[in-house]
This record gives structure tokens, sequence and C-alpha cells, in this order.
């Protein structure tokens, strides 16, 4: 994603959007929670700005996120 044209990130995160709707994903009530960076959140978050979204990863370090993953992980298959 780092390597991307702002244009060629646009028309990822369209295609994502569309394939997302396809699935049936955008639909009222649903909540996003993103487990991604932030090179591939900033353009889809805007396509989904209508929908409640949720990033409990945010502002971490790449570090940081694989220890709150593994913990996630830990504690759900207790």
């Amino acid at each position: 994603m780092k390597e991307m044209s702002t244009s060629a990130r646009l028309q990822w995160a369209g295609r994502v959007y569309r394939m997302m709707g396809r699935a049936g994903l955008l639909r009222e009530g649903v909540i996003f929670i993103w487990l991604a960076g932030r090179d591939y959140k900033k353009e889809l978050s805007e396509l989904l700005k209508k929908y409640k979204q949720e990033d409990p990863m945010e502002h971490r370090r790449m570090g940081e996120r694989l220890r709150w993953l593994n913990l996630a992980l830990s504690v759900n298959q207790k």
C-alpha cells in the first residue's frame, strides 16, 4: 500500500467496498472493526463513514499491534 499512488489506493478501496457490498456486509447496524494499519484503513474508512467503525489498535506500532493480537487470541482460546 505504501508504494501505491493515491489514485491506485482509491481504486483499491473502491473495489474492496464493492466486494463488501456484494457479500452483504454493508447493512444498517453493522460495526467494522479495523485490524489493519493506517495505510489500509485510510481510503476505505472514508467509504464506510456512514457505518460504525472501531479501531482497537489505533495509534499502536507494529510490535504493539502484534502483542495486542497475540493477547486477544490467547484470551479467546481459553
